[in-house]
C-alpha cells in the first residue's frame, strides 16, 4: 500500500479537499511543510500543494495542481461514480465549486475587500441555485448514490473554510438546507478528523 505526504503550508486552503479524501479513505498519509521558498524551484510548477506518493516498491510519484491531485485520489479510492456520464457530471460539479473556492481565496487572502466579498457572494448564490435542487432531489442526501463522493467533500471543505474565515452565513440552513444537511453528515463522519487538518479550532456553526 502506498503512503502519501501532502506538501503544503500549515493552513487549509488548497490542500484541504486532498486531506479529506486521504482521511476518509483511511490512507497512510501525513502533512509535510516544505522549506519555502528554498524548495520552490524543486516543485513541478514552482507552487503548492504537491502530493508525494511512495509506492510499495519504494518508487515515488509526485503530482502538482490541487484539482489533479483530488481527481487522482478520488479515482484511486473509489470516490467517483462508476458510470462515465456521472463521473463527468461529478467533475463538472466540483469544477463549479472550484470557481466559488477561487473567489473565496481571493477574498480571504486578498485583504477581505467589499468588492471581493460581493463577488464571492454572487458566486455562492449561483452555487446554491444550482446545487441545492440536486441535493433536494437526492434520497440519500449525497450528490451521487448513497455514499460520499468527490463533490460531497468539496462542498464540506468550502463550508468549513467559510467558517474558518468568518463568512459562514453565505451558506446556511435557510438558503441551502440540503447543502447544510450534507455538510453535517460529512462533519459527523469520524474518519474526517479536523484536528489533523488545520481546522481544530473552527466553529462550524452547525
Amino acid at each position: 500500500m502506498s503512503s502519501y505526504k501532502v506538501a503544503y503550508f500549515p493552513l487549509s486552503a488548497r490542500a484541504q479537499v486532498t486531506r479529506c479524501i486521504l482521511s476518509l479513505s483511511g490512507a497512510n498519509w501525513s502533512d509535510r511543510v516544505p522549506n519555502w521558498p528554498a524548495e520552490k524551484s524543486e516543485m513541478p510548477f514552482t507552487q503548492l500543494p504537491l502530493l508525494e506518493e511512495t509506492r510499495p516498491d519504494g518508487s515515488e510519484f509526485k503530482l502538482a495542481e490541487s484539482s489533479s491531485i483530488e481527481r487522482y485520489l478520488s479515482n484511486k479510492f473509489g470516490l467517483l461514480p462508476s458510470n462515465e456520464y456521472e463521473r463527468a457530471t461529478c467533475d463538472m460539479l466540483a469544477m463549479q465549486m472550484k470557481d466559488v473556492f477561487d473567489s473565496y481565496l481571493a477574498y480571504a487572502f486578498g485583504g477581505k475587500s467589499q468588492e471581493a466579498l460581493d463577488n464571492l457572494t454572487k458566486k455562492v448564490n449561483l452555487l446554491i441555485s444550482k446545487h441545492e435542487p440536486i441535493l433536494a432531489a437526492s434520497k440519500s442526501g449525497h450528490y451521487f448514490g448513497d455514499s460520499i463522493t468527490y463533490p460531497d467533500l468539496y462542498l464540506y471543505t468550502i463550508y468549513a473554510q467559510f467558517c474558518e474565515r468568518g463568512v459562514p452565513n453565505l451558506i446556511n440552513s435557510e438558503n441551502a438546507p440540503h447543502m447544510i444537511k450534507l455538510v453535517k453528515m460529512i462533519h459527523s463522519n469520524p474518519k474526517i478528523d479536523p484536528s489533523s487538518q488545520h481546522q481544530a479550532e473552527v466553529d462550524f456553526h452547525l
